[in-house]
């Protein structure tokens, strides 16, 4: 249900922004109030915030009812870059299957997490995409750390899309190809993100 600016959506749009950076630390409690505070909002709203995001997978629910950290390690990393790579897949195969060659076209403004979601947003499969939706928001904080991890990172848009100009279903080869080295770079990625943390800014203010 859609919901109008008010201290709800504005303790979700910040809160989510702030678990897709990593904001809160892995398996860590989430303080309700500690949150409220610096929203400088009630706590109901930011209970309620925690709630939906609890429901998309951006943070846990806490054996004592509350909130925590999601979990940030190396295996659970690298299932969810498998669980991201077979989306992928499953949408490009669908799209073939159907006889759509208009899968995608590629944009050199678009980085690599944009173009991924074009792929399966395309295919207008809603559950498909609400899947692959929560999966890409748990690893949208590691764009940066991937990057400077994986040997030629920078040049897989094009990689990929010529990939598909050349012949749509290397594509999907050429995904799961690509999802395998995130794979077993996991541990490195994850190393490479956690290191001296930025300084934290809600964008709030003092």
């Amino acid at each position: 249900m859609a919901r109008n600016r008010d201290p709800f959506t504005l303790a979700l749009q910040t809160l989510r922004r702030l678990a897709a950076e990593g904001a809160f630390a892995p398996d860590q409690a989430i303080i309700i109030l500690d949150e409220a505070r610096r929203l400088k909002l009630s706590t109901t709203p930011v209970r309620e915030a925690l709630a939906w995001l609890g429901g998309e997978g951006m943070i846990e629910r806490s054996p004592n009812g509350g909130y925590k950290g999601l979990r940030q390690d190396a295996p659970s990393i690298r299932g969810r870059y498998r669980l991201r790579g077979a989306l992928l897949v499953s949408a490009i195969t669908d799209a073939q299957q159907a006889g759509d060659p208009g899968l995608l076209v590629a944009s050199e403004a678009e980085g690599l997490n944009v173009f991924l979601a074009k792929i399966v947003r395309l295919r207008g499969d809603d559950v498909l995409w609400r899947a692959y939706e929560r999966v890409a928001r748990q690893l949208a904080w590691l764009a940066s750390a991937e990057a400077e991890v994986v040997p030629g990172y920078a040049g897989e848009v094009e990689a990929l899309d010529a990939a598909f100009r050349q012949e749509p279903a290397s594509l999907a080869i050429s995904i799961e190809r690509f999802h395998h080295r995130l794979e077993d770079a996991a541990a490195a990625i994850l190393m490479m993100a956690r290191r001296p943390i930025n300084t934290r800014d809600d964008g709030m203010g003092s």
